[in-house]
């Protein structure tokens, strides 16, 4: 897919900018942050130490993430936990 292995431009794009940060890791180093929590809010960004790049995907609210490199390599619903690790935490969203 267009946006896979660049979750932190898929994640802009749906907030309806781009460019904001190179990494998903500094994204998150930017934030106010809520660590090691899976409780994200809906609309939320949650952030995972996945590699030195991190990653990024956007809470349903309900315990799962829409997101790239989802199961098929699509862009689409997984848990917020057991998926992606480790968890970093969630962050509010600014755009």
């Amino acid at each position: 897919t267009a946006y896979e292995g660049d979750c932190e431009r898929a994640v802009e794009n749906s907030f309806g900018t781009s460019g904001q940060y190179a990494t998903a890791y500094i994204d998150w180093q930017h934030r106010a942050q809520h660590p090691n929590s899976t409780a994200a809010p809906r609309g939320t960004l949650v952030f995972y130490k996945t590699s030195a790049s991190g990653h990024v995907a956007i809470s349903l609210g309900n315990g799962t993430v829409v997101s790239t490199s989802a199961r098929g390599g699509m862009i689409g619903i997984s848990p917020i936990t057991g998926w992606f690790s480790p968890l970093l935490g969630w962050a509010p969203s600014p755009w």
